[in-house]
């Protein structure tokens, strides 16, 4: 084997744990609670997607578990709750969410379903004035860590998507559980795991939206979570620049360095193309990037620019760090 499931020590945790807190209250007092009440819910998810570009960089170009536990916590259930939550559930949950009292993820994906979500297996049936859920959620992440989830599950089978609906369900309510997903290849850092639900008793207050809405609330969700993925991608691939700027400049052949040779400068210009491309898609305001991938004409005078552009950019910037060292 060669990983190792041997534990983080506490201290790092708690290190980990207070950076985090601190940045995600930071986000959210800069993008949404700096004007309460003079922003509509649309206006505020943009602001706090403009807010977020830069923490997700960042916390991707370290580790990529990190900028999970962002995207998942901000992307996919905070800004869903902000869009879709009635206001009694926005002071319950989104409301510590936002001031880092509470740690929240997102449970679509099953055993058997992962991007074909209107299939789910997950059934919720109403009984008086709670819903009982049976199920299980699958590659979940902080499963074992969040306070609570946004839950989708079908209230009616043979009505196909129509039948989703989401719910906030608590760690605590009678009927949950979860564990842990161990042996990752990727993302060592971070909690992933399965959650099940066994007659889970969720009270009708925490329905978000109507019966039948939940399909339309997930793909909502998914665009905030692929909005996150693409923008800590862009500082994945800046520190994969970083790395190899500074091995071109350290590593020698022929009495020179190797970042002397031109096909070096041309391999950073890939980078440099991922890089400008996710941030013009940003800029056009389409963080659902199969949209944009759709639109073939668009994306290949995208591609065009970007590589024009790129190259000079990222060969000025190369010569320079270069000259740097």
């Amino acid at each position: 084997m060669f990983w190792s499931d041997a534990p983080i020590a506490d201290g790092s945790l708690y290190a980990v744990d207070a950076g985090f807190w601190n940045m995600s209250r930071n986000v959210w007092n800069c993008g949404v609670t700096s004007r309460p009440g003079s922003l509509s819910d649309a206006e505020s998810v943009r602001i706090m997607q403009n807010v977020m570009r830069a923490a997700l960089e960042e916390m991707e170009r370290a580790d990529t578990a990190f900028r999970v536990i962002l995207s998942v916590h901000t992307g996919l259930n905070s800004l869903t709750l902000l869009q879709w939550a009635n206001e009694d559930q926005k002071q319950r949950y989104l409301v510590p969410q936002a001031r880092g009292e509470k740690l929240a993820s997102f449970g679509l994906t099953e055993p058997g379903v992962g991007s074909d979500a209107a299939n789910l297996a997950t059934t919720a049936r109403r009984d008086g004035d709670r819903y009982l859920l049976n199920g299980s959620k699958m590659w979940i992440s902080l499963a074992d860590t969040a306070d609570s989830f946004l839950v989708f599950a079908t209230v009616d089978k043979a009505a196909g998507h129509k039948g989703i609906t989401a719910f906030i369900v608590e760690r605590g309510f009678p009927g949950f559980s979860s564990e842990s997903l161990h042996g990752k290849l990727g993302v060592r850092a971070g909690n992933t795991g399965i959650l099940t639900f066994s007659d889970c008793e969720v009270p009708v207050a925490n329905r978000v939206g109507e019966e039948g809405e939940g399909f339309s609330i997930a793909m909502s969700a998914i665009d905030q979570g692929r909005f996150t993925v693409a923008t800590g991608a862009v500082g994945l691939a800046q520190a994969c620049l970083d790395a190899s700027l500074r091995y071109a400049a350290e590593r020698e052949t022929f009495g020179r360095p190797i970042g002397d040779f031109l096909p070096v400068v041309e391999n950073d210009d890939v980078i440099g193309n991922l890089h400008h491309h996710a941030h013009i898609v940003l800029d056009q305001q389409q963080p659902d990037l199969v949209l944009v991938a759709n639109k073939n004409q668009q994306l290949i005078e995208f591609g065009r620019f970007s590589g024009i552009e790129s190259r000079r950019r990222f060969i000025e910037a190369k010569k320079n760090r270069l000259r740097a060292h």
